[in-house]
């Protein structure tokens, strides 16, 4: 498998402060009277390679449009942690799988009890017979196409297998010992229900169908008046306050994550195509869910001669970054009228079964889906850990040196990040005392010598912070997971490449001998400090 990646071109944008669309007040407050308690460091994107945006999404970065971000954790108000999955290793909890039945249930007009025994195979599943849903099965249900379910494939040894047997010549040997009592008596003999044989998961069984299409990101006006629906019913934004078309498309449409195919056969050997029969390369692509009314089988929308064009309404959109080693999920609008499909859960299910496609088919090298930030505060946010096993980022404290990453199942921090600790999990839980003295030590601290060495005439020193959104430059000590940019020396900057805008016909030269400002210089500096040296010197800046 052959890839040529494109050159990442970034201009640097700073530390920003900013609203937090995570604790705005429920008040009705517009979004420009509340506090602007969110704090970041970013990046303008001009063109991105996926192979950088694989890099920066392990450092705890994510792409807004353009826009890339890298949260402050130990400064902004609500807690920013990068969240992902092994989708080999997920494993439904009983809520989920709630979800799952609830939605065949809206959408077939069934009992509780035979939607189960539909998705489950036999019985309730308890116990040792549990048995686990298979979720591209039901993405198929769903989607209007019948599954046959067999006992062999559901038992998973032989001696499963005899259990089954043995169960229906004791059932078999119980009604005939019945019978011949009940000839006796004027009873009836009591039912006994059979041992479950091979189920078929149909979906012609269904009523409605609910299938998906994936297909290279674009805008269209169904999707924007989802959109609209959405955030106002959702976010409970005012017609105002909602983006317009071009916002939008910025958004969530027109992406710098440029488009990258693959050439050659992939690892698995098989060719993934999306809904218009072509090679899915990494970038930016929509999942089109589509809710059709008609009993057809089939996920086409055209109809036949017997019956009129079945209606496919768009219920859903998730848009995605397919990356060499992740799908990333970006965001997701839905209908608010379809509160009954479980869009939300739903769609989560939907992506980690195509992680699992695309690792299978070779373009992924490691089936992971990451699914954007967990933050604790946020219901609509902290709902990500429960799709197990999920690994959440932590990150250095900063300062000089390497800034280091390592990735934690949850469960081994959720404590710690209720407590208010959201990076340095490495470091044992220090005690209330230890807290308490460090924090007095903190507050004693003078700024380090290497952040005053930065400083240029431009730095605003006046303790302002009135207009919270210039603040430009990295406060002291750096975020967590951010060098101390005085750490970085000339040698590793001549290293560091950058396309002045004043001068493009010059092209792209080294930092060192590049005739910028000291604000611009110190502007590349830091980012060059926020992306690590391996991927800043891989990057080309714009200033």
């Amino acid at each position: 498998m052959d890839v040529a990646w494109p050159v990442s071109i970034i201009s640097p944008v700073g530390y920003f402060s900013s609203t937090c669309g995570y604790c705005r007040p429920k008040d009705g407050r517009p979004r420009s009277s509340c506090p602007k308690s969110s704090r970041s460091f970013g990046m303008w994107l001009h063109q991105l390679s996926p192979l950088d945006y694989q890099a920066l999404c392990d450092q705890g970065w994510r792409r807004s449009g353009n826009y890339v971000y890298k949260p402050d954790l130990e400064r902004t108000c609500c807690k920013q942690i990068s969240i992902r999955l092994d989708a080999r290793r997920f494993a439904m909890s009983k809520g989920q799988g709630r979800r799952v039945r609830a939605v065949i249930q809206a959408l077939s007009e069934r009992g509780d009890d035979e939607v189960h025994r539909m998705v489950w195979g036999k019985g309730k599943g308890k116990g040792k017979y549990a048995q686990p849903i298979d979720l591209e099965a039901v993405f198929k249900v769903l989607g209007g196409e019948q599954v046959e379910q067999r006992p062999e494939a559901a038992l998973q040894n032989a001696a499963a297998m005899n259990r089954y047997h043995d169960q229906r010549r004791q059932q078999a040997e119980k009604r005939r010992r019945l019978a011949r009592e009940a000839k006796t008596t004027s009873l009836s003999p009591p039912h006994i229900p059979p041992v479950a044989g091979p189920s078929i998961l149909a979906g012609r069984d269904l009523t409605s169908h609910l299938y998906t299409q994936l297909l290279p990101a674009s805008s269209t006006g169904e999707k924007y008046a989802l959109f609209r629906r959405y955030q106002m019913a959702i976010h409970r934004e005012s017609e105002d306050e909602v983006s317009d078309r071009k916002g939008f498309e910025r958004f969530l449409c027109k992406s710098s994550l440029r488009t990258t195919p693959v050439q050659g056969k992939t690892r698995g050997g098989s060719v993934m195509k999306d809904a218009n029969g072509d090679p899915v390369a990494y970038g930016a692509y929509h999942m089109e869910w589509r809710l059709r009314s008609s009993g057809s089988s089939s996920g086409q929308t055209n109809g036949d001669a017997h019956g009129p064009a079945p209606v496919d309404e768009l219920v859903a959109v998730g848009v995605l970054d397919i990356l060499p080693s992740a799908l990333s999920s970006v965001y997701l609008f839905y209908s608010p009228s379809h509160a009954n499909l479980q869009l939300g859960h739903l769609s989560a299910l939907r992506e980690i079964v195509l992680a699992r496609q695309l690792h299978a088919s070779g373009l992924l090298t490691q089936p992971r889906y990451y699914m954007g930030f967990y933050i604790e505060d946020c219901a609509k946010m902290r709902y990500k850990a429960g799709f197990r096993p999920s690994e959440v980022l932590d990150v250095d404290a900063g300062g000089e040196g390497k800034a280091r990453t390592e990735w934690r199942e949850v469960s081994e921090v959720v404590e710690r990040i209720r407590e208010g600790q959201a990076y340095g999990w490495r470091v044992a839980s220090p005690s209330a005392e230890d807290r308490r003295i460090n924090e007095k030590e903190q507050a004693a601290e003078q700024p380090k010598a290497g952040c005053e060495e930065l400083e240029t005439s431009s730095s605003d020193d006046s303790g302002d912070d009135s207009d919270e959104d210039e603040d430009d430059f990295l406060p002291c000590p750096s975020p967590p997971g951010i060098l101390d940019p005085a750490s970085i020396t000339p040698a590793q900057m001549a290293r560091t490449a950058v396309l002045e805008a004043s001068a493009q016909e010059e092209g792209v030269k080294p930092l060192m001998i590049a005739g910028l400002g000291d604000t611009e210089r110190r502007q590349v500096i830091e980012c060059v400090a926020a992306l690590g040296l391996e991927l800043a010197q891989r990057v080309v800046f714009f200033t």
